[in-house]
């Protein structure tokens, strides 16, 4: 069975709610508040910062395997970029998403480094008890 990745990616796309993608990085906004008690960038979805939304992780999943085979069109990897984000801070439910793009580039890249770290335990952890 071939699996259609743009239409996928489409989905994907769908699947990140809030998230609006421009033309580039001035581009990114968010536009939507979280609800009342909420904290972090994808608790929206109700997921504890130990399991991430599903949306979200299989998001970047077709993300992944459509950058794998084919060169992804500049929408599509803002779409992408836009997923693996928002998984990233998933992880870290001290930041939101729109206090987030108010960071300067140091800040940015730190959470970006954290919610990364944070992806690959959860990532290991989740391979390792699939064994």
């Amino acid at each position: 069975m071939k699996i259609d990745i743009r239409r996928n990616l489409s989905v994907a796309a769908l699947a990140l709610g809030p998230l609006v993608l421009g033309a580039g990085p001035s581009g990114l906004k968010a536009h939507a508040q979280q609800p009342d008690g909420c904290q972090g960038a994808g608790c929206e979805a109700g997921f504890s910062a130990t399991d991430p939304p599903i949306d979200l992780v299989a998001a970047y999943a077709l993300c992944s395997e459509a950058a794998a085979s084919r060169m992804l069109s500049p929408a599509e990897a803002w779409t992408c970029s836009a997923a693996f984000l928002r998984l990233k801070l998933a992880f870290l439910p001290e930041v939101m998403l729109d206090g987030f793009l108010k960071m300067n580039a140091a800040e940015r890249s730190e959470v970006n480094r954290r919610g990364y770290l944070q992806y690959l335990r959860w990532k290991e952890t989740v391979q390792a008890e699939g064994s």
